[in-house]
């Protein structure tokens, strides 16, 4: 009896279950469908050009730092009182070419040349009598060379001694000792007065006029202003596009003010710590704002002209040597021909004309991935 209750409960619970259920499912029938969404269009904007090719200028920036044209120290040959000159001897005092920068006491050096050359006068006055009676061809001429020595003037030019009995008649006679002498002592006087080389500026000063100086001891440091250089440092990668005699346009920030140079010279190594070689051009605008050593100016060097290429950013590129072509409304991957990499673009070759050369950086972009192009 029991037995049968318990069944009959049971079976009420599973009508009641699958009763309900029945009536939830229809219930959810009844709900009106929400309306479906729109097709999404997953396809990817890229940025494309067409590839052509043309002559572009390798052109190279950098910045370099002016520099004197020559920069040399002012030496005593000769040992004395230093005497003041024209220019006074202090640190960024400027002078002119041919200006007496200082003069090294010379009073008892002049007396003691003066005095050599009348002994050599009168070896001269001596030679005449005898001249006159063994050599009478050459006596005229050695009268007027005894008649142009002057004192206070450097020696005439010797006449010119052809007949081997004459040269060795001089020699004897202590002539040609005597006049080589006299003009050794005529150079050396020279080496008492220091004048300027070129136009320029002192940077160091290391005798003050009134000290006594040796020879060999340097009296100041001093550069040329009227020559000047500019030093740019360039990346060895891009420094064998510059050559001996290319142009270079050069602009001061500070000066709103451009100028041209020429390079001159580039050093034959590369900086160990900076991986650059060093050019060297000479500013040539003669009348452009004048510039001061030390001064920082942006330069670009206009290098040779690369034929047949497409200038690319640098990002375009990845693995070294591929970019992304879109062919079909997909990308494909390209391997190009680098020809020359500038700071934020590269020179390419390689690819057929008119293609669709992705020309920006893609991230997660995958090989035959759908893409839609936007033209440059």
């Amino acid at each position: 009896m029991k037995r049968r209750k318990v069944i009959i409960v049971i079976s009420l619970l599973a009508v009641i279950i699958v009763l309900s259920y029945l009536g939830m499912m229809g219930l959810m029938g009844m709900r009106p469908q929400p309306p479906k969404s729109a097709a999404v269009d997953l396809k990817r904007h890229v940025k494309v050009e067409k590839v052509k090719y043309s002559t572009v200028d390798s052109k190279v920036d950098a910045s370099g730092r002016v520099v004197a044209g020559n920069e040399v120290a002012l030496v005593a040959e000769v040992s004395g009182r230093l005497q003041k000159g024209d220019i006074v001897l202090r640190k960024g005092v400027s002078f002119q070419k041919g200006d007496m920068l200082g003069v090294v006491y010379k009073d008892e050096f002049e007396l003691a040349l003066k005095a050599r050359k009348s002994r050599f006068l009168k070896i001269v006055s001596n030679l005449l009598p005898d001249l006159k009676i063994d050599y009478p061809k050459s006596y005229n001429t050695f009268v007027q060379f005894f008649n142009s020595i002057e004192m206070n003037a450097t020696l005439p030019p010797m006449p010119e001694i052809k007949d081997n009995q004459l040269k060795v008649f001089l020699a004897s006679r202590d002539f040609l000792n005597e006049y080589y002498n006299v003009l050794k002592d005529e150079k050396t006087l020279s080496r008492y007065t220091l004048y300027a080389p070129f136009n320029g500026v002192f940077t160091q000063v290391n005798s003050e006029v009134g000290s006594y100086v040796n020879p060999g001891a340097q009296l100041a440091k001093m550069i040329r202003t009227d020559r000047m250089e500019i030093e740019i440092p360039v990346i060895s990668t891009f420094s064998h596009w510059i050559k001996r005699g290319d142009k270079v346009r050069l602009y001061s920030k500070e000066h709103h003010q451009e100028y041209m140079a020429t390079v001159i010279y580039k050093s034959v190594f590369v900086d160990k710590g900076t991986q650059s070689q060093s050019i060297f051009a000479k500013i040539t605008d003669k009348n452009a704002a004048p510039l001061l050593a030390g001064e920082y100016l942006d330069a670009q060097f206009f290098g040779k002209q690369i034929d047949e290429v497409m200038e690319i950013p640098r990002n375009a590129v990845f693995n070294f040597n591929e970019v992304f072509v879109v062919e079909n409304d997909r990308l494909k991957k390209q391997v190009i021909e680098i020809v020359k990499q500038n700071d934020k673009t590269v020179l390419i070759r390689g690819l057929a004309e008119d293609t669709n050369l992705v020309i920006q950086a893609l991230i997660n972009a995958r090989e035959n991935m759908p893409v839609k192009m936007l033209f440059k």
